[in-house]
């Protein structure tokens, strides 16, 4: 109820004191079409590509083992609280690690540190 109040507020505000801004009449907007062709060609970039391919292959090789972790978890004798505590525990740790990595992630080649995350994680399994 807290949360569908905060958003209808923030929208009414949003539309009552937020202009938008004046587009020039010379600039001409895409239709549709265009939209989507140019984002085919984006789609067909090789490192496009290879980013998508690789992040699809890695999250089908751990869809199954974060499935039935939690289940595994039960089947090793931890109670359900104890699980649903330990799950309420990572959501910070999950909005703030993204934060402490940044650092990492903005250099030259951000997907070496996910890859170098990625690889302990796929041995381990």
């Amino acid at each position: 109820m807290f949360w569908g109040v905060v958003f209808i507020a923030t929208t009414t505000f949003v539309m009552i004191f937020v202009k938008e801004k004046e587009v020039a009449e010379d600039e001409e907007n895409e239709s549709c079409g265009q939209t989507y062709f140019n984002m085919l060609k984006i789609l067909k970039m090789k490192n496009v590509l290879w980013y998508t391919g690789s992040i699809f292959i890695i999250k089908a090789a751990f869809a199954p083992m974060d499935a039935l972790s939690g289940l595994k978890l039960l089947e090793a004798g931890l109670s359900k609280d104890v699980l649903v505590s330990l799950s309420a525990f990572l959501i910070p740790l999950q909005i703030i690690l993204p934060l402490i990595i940044t650092k990492y992630t903005s250099s030259s080649f951000p997907l070496q540190t996910y890859i170098h995350g990625v690889l302990p994680r796929m041995l381990g399994t």
